[in-house]
């Protein structure tokens, strides 16, 4: 674990105010839920991810919908890719989304290119492709995204729907 030697003071409240650096460098922001555990008498604060807490469901629908539709999928949370179809896993999996996927998951809204255009899933890696993203919608905060995309063809509209149908699904588990 790497300390940056920065002390703060804890309020009469109980309160203390994560440094705006640390804050920034881990995309925190207000209204996010931390996780706070205790671990050899120091004090974990670890960012919450509702879509992480349902990973073994996500992983379940990734990989029926991606073995059975011939098409590559990424569903991610807000900090990283938490599921992929199984032959993406070394190329996306846990790794940290780009700042382009976390500003389509803010806008809440479907994207899709009939085009083959270039876009970053994950940092430094630009991907030349046909998509349809979703935003994860629950309890009306943006949580994550389904990714569905193809290198090599477009994608019919039953394929360009199932960004959304996945994210809906995913809903479901989450606000369960």
């Amino acid at each position: 674990m790497k300390t940056i030697g920065i002390v703060r003071r804890i309020d009469d409240l109980g309160r203390i105010v994560i440094p705006k650096e640390i804050r920034n460098t881990l995309r925190i922001k207000s209204g996010d839920n931390l996780d706070v555990m205790v671990y050899d008498n120091k004090i974990i604060l670890q960012k919450f991810s509702n879509v992480a807490k349902v990973e073994n469901v996500v992983c379940d629908y990734v990989s029926a919908f991606s073995s059975s539709l011939h098409i590559d999928i990424l569903v991610s949370d807000r900090d990283r890719i938490v599921s992929s179809s199984d032959f993406l896993k070394d190329k996306y999996l846990n790794k940290e989304i780009s700042d382009t996927l976390l500003r389509l998951i803010d806008c809440r809204d479907k994207v899709s290119s009939k085009q083959k255009a270039d876009i970053e899933f994950i940092n430094g890696k630009l991907d030349s492709c046909y998509y349809s993203i979703s935003s994860i919608v629950s309890n009306s905060d943006a949580v994550g995204s389904v990714v569905v995309f193809s290198s090599d063809r477009p994608l019919s509209a039953i394929e360009d729907s199932m960004s959304s149908v996945l994210a809906k699904l995913l809903v479901k588990h989450l606000e369960y």
